[in-house]
Parts: structure tokens; sequence; C-alpha cells
């Protein structure tokens, strides 16, 4: 607030500031009677008219004109209605005068500033919420009267024309697949459409599964024509069964129930955000809406072998009207000053050494006085795949029991082992089990139904693999299992296959 010379962004911060810092808190002390700004200021909680008295306070400190009005609304907070008993409710909002409009609404409780909703119906405008908003008189004489709390019937006389909407949303989020455990970014655009400042509060709805960082609420206001942009961090939780493939909508709506929505998906070994890598691609100053106009593309390879070194060119293009002098442009921690005049383009080239295996970014940004614009583009670092196989099976065979085998098989590298065959060979028998990919741990069970079972029976298990440039591997094992004999006659079968397998 402090420097601010344009009026109504100042009774804007004034609200703003009270909203986000005065707990909405509906209790005996703030339903009996009004408490005075200074109880609020002091305590940081009250209802709607403590809240109001504290805004209206703060602009009359200013110098600027602001009254309480009283009366009803409806609401559907679920402590008021409980409370109160009733959704139709008395409630208490602000004005404020502006010369060149006249007295302009605050409702701080509904995050509704420089207007309200047609649910408030006014009884009275005054000084502050001290003064009654309705006064009953009579003059009898040896009469008895009993008043009772005013109770309120509101009933639609007529609907008018639905007004458009001033500010457009739109919204993006930055990583369209990421890994669990991972951070993401969502971005909300506002454009306000009309010839007058107009502000909207936003909030991001998203599933339990996704946690939103920090306070969910956002007050914007915006200037006639401008474009601001909003921030949210998120994070994917890490204890979810990671056997799946999540899509997770992230739904962006205003007080006025306008909405948008985007979407991303949580895979396995997809890329993975740490929260101060969206600390810093978060932009720091709202106001900067030229950024809109400023686009970066990256050419680059997607997918490099550990050690190799790989070429990355990243342009920035100014697709706006205004000349942008003083421009720091960064890829990674290259950066230089260079200015872009309207519909030009501007490329830096690195080379980027593939140490560390895993996901990668490139970090790409932009700022001067009018733009401030920061992505990431994603690269992974392969390694070499390999794979761990385990086998179980059991400790003895005998000659009329089953072969069972348990192979858990898991990737032990960061790449991931492709067209994958598993080969079980003993005598008699070939088992072949072909798997397009293994990203996650995967227990195969075997059945070899009557087996040929000797007094040592020997089991070749063989795992081949290759990389995505089709470069081969392999893993073999050789389980021994003793056969069991439990009479003479089998001890027999056991000599005698033991003979015969040496032909086989």
């Amino acid at each position: 607030m402090q420097g601010e010379d344009d009026e109504f962004k100042a009774v804007f911060n004034m609200a703003n500031w009270v909203a986000e810092n005065v707990d909405y808190k509906l209790d005996q002390l703030t339903t009996e009677i009004a408490q005075p700004a200074s109880w609020v200021l002091q305590n940081k909680r009250g209802a709607c008219d403590e809240m109001t008295s504290l805004f209206v306070a703060m602009a009359r400190s200013q110098g600027i004109p602001a009254r309480f009005v009283s009366g009803i609304s409806y609401t559907e907070q679920r402590d008021v209605v409980r409370t109160l008993g009733t959704q139709w409710a008395p409630h208490g909002w602000a004005e404020v005068y502006f010369p060149s409009v006249g007295w302009v609404s605050f409702d701080i409780t509904f995050d509704e500033y420089g207007y309200i909703d047609v649910t408030h119906i006014v009884l009275r405008e005054g000084l502050d919420p001290d003064e009654p908003a309705t006064k009953y008189e009579w003059f009898a004489r040896e009469v008895k009267l009993e008043p009772e709390k005013l109770s309120t019937n509101v009933k639609i006389r007529e609907e008018g024309s639905i007004v458009p909407e001033e500010i457009a949303l739109e919204q993006e989020v930055l990583a369209s697949e990421v890994d669990f455990g991972s951070y993401n970014l969502v971005k909300g655009i506002l454009k306000n459409t009309a010839d007058y400042y107009a502000a909207t509060t936003l909030r991001l709805a998203t599933p339990a599964e996704v946690e939103i960082q920090g306070t969910n609420r956002r007050t914007i206001l915006l200037a006639p024509r401008e474009v601001k942009e909003t921030y949210w961090v998120v994070k994917v939780k890490e204890d979810l069964p990671q056997n799946y493939v999540y899509q997770f909508p992230m739904l962006l709506y205003s007080e006025k129930n306008v909405s948008v929505q985007d979407e991303f998906t949580t895979q396995a070994g997809k890329t993975k955000y740490s929260l101060k890598e969206m600390e810093e691609l978060t932009v720091k100053d709202e106001d900067k809406g030229y950024s809109r106009k400023v686009v970066f593309s990256c050419e680059y390879e997607h997918e490099v072998m550990q050690g190799e070194e790989s070429p990355v060119t990243c342009t920035i293009q100014n697709t706006g009207t205004q000349m942008l002098s003083d421009l720091n442009f960064c890829v990674d921690h290259v950066c230089e000053m260079i200015s872009l005049p309207s519909g030009q383009e501007k490329s830096e080239s690195i080379t980027l050494t593939a140490e560390e295996v895993g996901w990668q970014k490139i970090l790409v940004s932009a700022e001067n006085n009018e733009v401030e614009k920061k992505t990431s583009f994603p690269y992974v670092v392969l390694d070499k795949p390999s794979l761990g196989l385990t086998v179980d099976h059991p400790k003895v065979l005998g000659l009329n029991e089953d072969l069972e085998f348990s192979l858990d098989i898991a990737k032990t590298s960061f790449g991931s082992p492709e067209q994958v065959v598993i080969r079980v060979l003993g005598s008699g028998f070939e088992k072949k089990i072909e798997l397009e990919q293994i990203q996650q741990e995967q227990t195969i069970k075997l059945k070899i139904e009557n087996p040929f079972v000797m007094k040592t029976n020997t089991y070749s298990i063989t795992a081949t693999w290759k990389d995505k440039t089709g470069e081969s591997y392999s893993l073999e094992k050789e389980v021994v299992i003793p056969g069991k004999a439990e009479s003479f006659g089998e001890t027999f079968s056991l000599w005698f296959n033991t003979i015969a397998g040496w032909f086989m």
C-alpha cells in the first residue's frame, strides 16, 4: 500500500491485506456484538462485521471515504448456516467513495472487490456496525409487545440478462508428465477485457492425490485490458501405487464460478521436479503482463546416453508490438543481454554434457522491466540398461510333483530394458516369456506339470534384452534341484531317469 498513487489499487490492497491476515471466525465474541477495528487488528480474527470494520478504518486513515453497509445475503458456508440456522443471513460489507464514480462496494468476506453479487440486500448504510440495521418504534399505553428476531423471506421477482464476465481465464501446466513425488507448476492467465478495473479471486481444485503448496487463494486486480499471470505449486503424493498411470485434472475457478481446466499425468520413470526447481520457475512479478508476448522454443536431443555431449539451441521470439531493450536472455547458466524488436527472434546455443543419469532440465528465462518469463525443457540421461533376476524354487523335487518357479525381475539401472525375453530350459521342456519393457519390479510364476525328474536336476534361466539403440544384453542363472524318492520304486525310477537323461 505504501507509495501507491492509484486510489483504487490502494483500496484493493487494503481489502486484500485484511482477507489474507484476518481469519474468518464466527464465535460468541463476534456474533453477539461487533468488535472494533483495533480489536480485530490485534486478534487477527473476526466475522464479516469485524473484517469490514478494519477495512473501513484503514481506508479512512488514508483520507479515503468509506462506510459500513448492513443487510442480508445468501451463503452456503456451513458454519454460518449451522450457527444462524438460515442461508439468508445478516451480513456486513463496505462501500468506498471514489469522486469520479461514487460509492463502490467491497465485500471482503465474499472476495468481491469493486462489486457485490445480486444476493446482497441493503438494509442500512452507516458509519460503523454498532448502528442497528433495523429499528422498531411504537407508541402505546397499557400494551405489552414482545419483539422477535428479524426473519427474512426472499423471493426472486424477476431475472435480468447475464452480464458477461470481464476477466477471461486460461490455464497452463508446466509439465504434462511427472514422476511420483514430483512437484509441478500450474499457471493461471487472466485478461481484463473491460475498459475499467476488474478484480477476481481464483482458487485451484485438485484431486486428493495432488497437494497444493502454500496458500490456494489468489485475489488479483487488473487494470483495463491488462494481462497477468499467477502460479500454484502442486505436489503428487509419493505413496501411490506405482504400477498405474494417473491422469490428474487441475480446475481453476473464480468466485463468479468461471472455470478452466488442464491436466497432467503421473507415471513412474517420468520427469521429477523438486520444490527448489519450481520456485526457480515461478514468476515473482505478476504485473509484467507483456511476458505473454515472449515465446521460447528449443531444439535438442530428448534422450542422451551418459557421458555424451549434446548441442542445444534455444530461441526467444517477441510476438508483440513493443521493443524489448536490455533483455537478459539465459539458457541454463549462459546469459546474454539483448534487444529484441517487435516480431524478431534471437537464438542462443550451448553444449550439454550428460553427466548425471536421470531426468534433467534446460532452464530458459528472459527478464527486463516489462518481461519476466521462465520455463524448462526436460531431457533424460540414460545409462546402459541392466536387469536383476531372483529365482525362488523348491529345495527338492519329487517324482510326482509339479515344478514351480517364481521369478522376480527388476531393472537395476535408470534406463528401462526393452524387448525382454526370459527362457527357462530343463530336461524335456523350454518355457519362454516375452516382455515389451521392464519399468517396475515384476514377479512371474511358472508351473511345469509332470516334469522329467532325475537324481540331480539342472535348469538354465536366461534373460536377454536390448536398449533404445538396439544393443543386446544378457544374464544367465543356473538352478540345481535334487530329486527326491520316498520308496524303493521311486529310487529305481530316479536312477533310471538319470541314465536316460545322459542321452537327452
